[in-house]
């Protein structure tokens, strides 16, 4: 028998396991595709658990069999992680008026689908998100409303966001931390930016297909 559940993929050189009962001492094997990918020796108590690696992107059809008979183990998708990434994203400037005009969803409306058919997506939110703080005295400065912010996550399905940029504290510190706050409250993380320096260089770390997958945002803005 299979006692484990395979999980709906994995990334290659994520290792695999199975694990289940047979017969107690005896030899089993893992197949995958029919072939041979795995063997173990069950336990007194016919306790088995078998390892491999996929390396290359297959749907690979386990099974598990000992001297006795076989068990399907399930249909193991692998393939790479997928990661979309995105350049500036504002609310300032025309995109507020658009929003403000056909809502929050709007300026996601043809290209939500490739972002959300990726395992990660990740942009540069290049605004302030907050209703408090001033106008800092440079030439643009962008800002945008905290209403504005959902459909990121609800829409475009951004997981993880930078505020390492020359915009993000445009209307001040107290706004660029409402950015922060509003970002995580829907549920996207944030790098590049923090209440600390600690806090600015921590990475996010996200699981994708088995892997972790760690995230940082950092800023070379010139002249310094």
């Amino acid at each position: 028998t299979v006692t484990s559940t395979l999980s709906a993929w994995r990334a290659p050189g994520v290792p695999v396991t199975v694990r289940g009962f047979a017969g107690s001492r005896e030899r089993v094997e893992l197949r995958a595709n029919g072939r041979v990918v795995a063997t173990a020796v069950s336990g007194q108590l016919g306790a088995y658990v078998l390892r491999f690696v996929p390396r290359s992107p297959a749907r690979l059809r386990l099974a598990v069999s000992d001297g006795a008979g076989s068990a399907r183990a399930g249909l193991l998708t692998v393939r790479p992680v997928t990661l979309d990434a995105v350049g500036d994203i504002t609310f300032g400037e025309q995109v507020g008026t658009a929003i403000a005009s056909y809502g929050g969803a709007y300026p996601w409306t043809y290209v939500a689908p490739t972002l959300r058919a990726a395992d990660i997506t990740t942009g540069n939110l290049e605004t302030a998100v907050s209703t408090r703080g001033s106008a800092a005295v440079k030439e643009y400065t962008f800002r945008g409303s905290p209403a504005d912010l959902p459909a990121l996550r609800t829409v475009a399905g951004f997981d993880v966001l930078t505020l390492a940029n020359n915009h993000a504290v445009d209307f001040g510190r107290e706004a660029l931390l409402d950015s922060l706050r509003y970002a995580h409250a829907d549920g996207i993380r944030t790098i590049g930016a923090g209440a600390n320096d600690l806090e600015a260089r921590r990475p996010a770390i996200l699981e994708a297909g088995g892997l972790r997958v760690a995230l940082l945002g950092y800023s070379d803005v010139n002249p310094l």
